[in-house]
């Protein structure tokens, strides 16, 4: 009996089918029989794995069941069939679908063989992803983003938000084969792809809508891009004073090399439009306003590239504020840095709708998603504040497309010093802060938003003026969480005072702001403070409105090269009138920034406003203040 159990196993053993699943990153035909060792890990920026076994002798058209579980428990199951007969291997391409833990469960002959494995952050320096699924993308608005195909099986996807109808250029530049494709509601509407290294360009009249553009290498090459959109898109700007006695000025400026007409419409806070004009502009002129009345702007031109910025300064000229245009209008946007965790400062956030709308969700606690129904209006945090609850940042969503500001403000019994930022739901995984000072009586601070629900780990590098790393520092923020903080206290030795700029490197999309000012002794009264936001959306011209060099007053212009390769920047200045002054050539190496107060740029005098032209996107910025100290300001150069 004991004999016979025995060849009755070895019996059935011979008759039981076994095999072996792998899983990788890249398989395809070329491969023949060759099977690679099982990977534990993948990066998210691979796009997708491949399941790979060697199912031993089968017949052409037999079936098995491939289940894959992701990281959010969500299932999906793939009946396929073999396409060959006698010995090969079965092989099959699968999605990712975000990071973390994934199951795969095949099944042939009624077996079923199963493995783990994890998909990680990236670790790659592609400021965009994940980007690789059309649900995932970032926003393209009028400007350059640098970015790479990072893996064989990388396609990039981002989201292009036209608000009426334009004309658009968007153009690929790269030292690889690359194909652009334009998708409205899923159907293709336009490609481009010359079987040649280098540029690829698209020029579309597109009706309101938000499309899809996508960008991969036919021939599965790996390496650098620039992605640039140009069009004549509206702007929007949100006025307020903040409760305060501000000026409201106005600046609308032509960034066109051509003339033409802007139309500009103002709006009160409930709004209903009480104002129009017509304005014709000059190439490069630049318009002033009086916003005093008014709460909303938006403005745009049929052949025009325009753009605008708000500033003001109170009455007693001992507080000013200073923000840029937005040219996206969305249902949502982040809140990034709230700081009422100390009485020294309050924040606010102002809002206008593009239509009216509900305010729905605040994304804080503290709020507690409360409904606030107008078409502008003003929240201070600091009515929220309290000694167990922080609110370090916050979403706003809203069931109507709107803007949003929020300013810091410093508070010293009768003082006040305060910036204005303008909010972005934007974020990336590598940009960066073009100006740091830790000189002499100077402070610099950072804020970084981790809305991601995984913990992201983040590289800063300072660099000195010309480029060079001067110190690294990694941090970890937890899920949902934010990191805060003076710049030098994140280096373990002391940050030398030739730091200059800032890279942020992180491995989950992130944002990132800064503030700056100085610390002259125990009297705040004698401090200023000002702020900008991160960079991760360049230009290839900037322009640079107002270039102010009175007795008291003073402009400092900085041009940061993003690039990996040095780069040559044709400056142009020009007068009130638009006409040409003077223009010079500076050249920059990798990552290095250039300095200068405006009134020094040039040898002649009469320059008001400047633009920087380069072959190779740039970004750049300009600081406002007084010799006295009371205020300043920054603002983000116009692109």
């Amino acid at each position: 009996m004991k004999r016979l159990c025995i060849l009755l196993f070895l019996i059935f053993s011979l008759f039981t089918y076994s095999f072996d699943v792998v899983i990788t990153d890249y398989y395809d035909d070329t491969f023949g029989d060759y099977i690679p060792e099982s990977l534990e890990t993948i990066n998210y920026s691979n796009a997708c794995f491949y399941v790979v076994s060697d199912l031993g002798n089968v017949t052409n058209g037999e079936s098995l069941t491939l289940k894959v579980t992701y990281p959010d428990g969500s299932e999906s199951e793939f009946n396929e069939s073999v396409d060959f007969d006698g010995e090969g291997i079965f092989y099959k391409r699968v999605d990712l679908k975000g990071v973390g833990n994934y199951k795969v469960e095949l099944t042939f002959n009624n077996e079923t063989e199963e493995k783990d494995f994890t998909v990680n952050p990236d670790k790659s320096e592609d400021p965009f992803e994940p980007n690789n699924f059309e649900g995932n993308v970032f926003y393209l608005e009028r400007g350059t983003i640098l970015s790479s195909l990072i893996s064989q099986e990388d396609i990039d996807y981002y989201s292009l938000k036209i608000d009426r109808k334009t004309d658009v250029k968007i153009s690929l530049d790269s030292d690889i084969d690359l194909s652009l494709e334009v998708f409205d509601e899923g159907n293709l509407i336009a490609q481009s792809d010359s079987d040649f290294e280098g540029d690829e360009s698209l020029s579309l009249s597109l009706e309101r809508g938000i499309y899809t553009v996508k960008v991969y290498s036919p021939i599965k090459e790996t390496g650098d891009y620039s992605l640039t959109v140009k069009g004549n898109f509206p702007i929007y700007l949100p006025l307020t004073d903040f409760d305060r006695s501000f000026e409201k000025n106005i600046v609308v400026s032509n960034l066109s090399d051509k003339e033409g007409d802007v139309e500009i419409h103002f709006y009160d806070a409930d709004g209903q439009e009480v104002s129009n004009t017509v304005e014709h502009f000059k190439p490069y002129e630049t318009k002033s306003f009086d916003g005093s009345d008014y709460y909303y702007l938006k403005a745009y031109s049929d052949n025009l590239e325009v753009n605008a910025s708000a500033y003001g300064i109170n009455g007693d000229k001992n507080e000013a504020i200073g923000y840029e245009a937005k040219i996206l209008a969305l249902n949502n946007t982040i809140v990034s840095h709230i700081a009422t965790q100390t009485y020294l400062y309050e924040t606010f956030s102002y809002f206008s709708f593009n239509d009216n709308g509900t305010f729905l969700n605040y994304g804080s606690d503290v709020l507690s998603n409360s409904i606030l129904e107008n078409s502008s209006f003003l929240v201070n945090f600091n009515q929220f504040y309290n000694d167990n609850i922080l609110t370090p940042w916050g979403i706003a969503e809203s069931d109507a497309e709107f803007c949003g500001i929020e300013m810091f403000r410093l508070i010293g019994g009768d003082f006040f010093q305060a910036t204005a930022l303008t909010l972005t739901p934007q974020v990336a995984r590598v940009f960066f802060l073009p100006h740091i000072d830790v000189r002499y009586f100077w402070w610099t601070g950072i804020s970084i938003v981790n809305p991601n629900n995984m913990q992201a780990n983040v590289k800063l590098i300072a660099l000195d003026s010309d480029g060079n790393s001067v110190g690294e520092a990694d941090i970890s923020i937890e899920p949902e969480g934010k990191s805060v903080g003076i710049v030098t206290d994140y280096f373990e030795n002391d940050l030398p005072e030739t730091a200059a700029a800032m890279k942020i490197v992180s491995d989950l999309p992130v944002q990132g702001l800064y503030l700056f000012g100085t610390k002259r002794g125990d009297d705040i009264t004698e401090d200023v403070f000002g702020g900008l936001n991160s960079s991760a959306i360049y230009s290839k011209k900037l322009y640079f409105a107002l270039m102010p060099s009175g007795d008291n007053e003073w402009t400092g212009i900085g041009i940061f090269n993003p690039n990996n390769e040095g780069i040559e920047v044709n400056l142009k200045g020009f007068d009130s009138n638009g006409n040409l002054i003077e223009e010079k050539t500076i050249n920059l190496t990798p990552l290095q920034k250039y300095v200068s107060l405006g009134k020094d740029i040039f040898d002649s005098e009469g320059v008001y406003r400047m633009i920087a032209v380069s072959d190779k996107p740039i970004c750049g910025f300009y600081l406002f203040g007084d010799r006295d100290h009371t205020y300043l300001y920054g603002l983000e150069a116009m692109r």
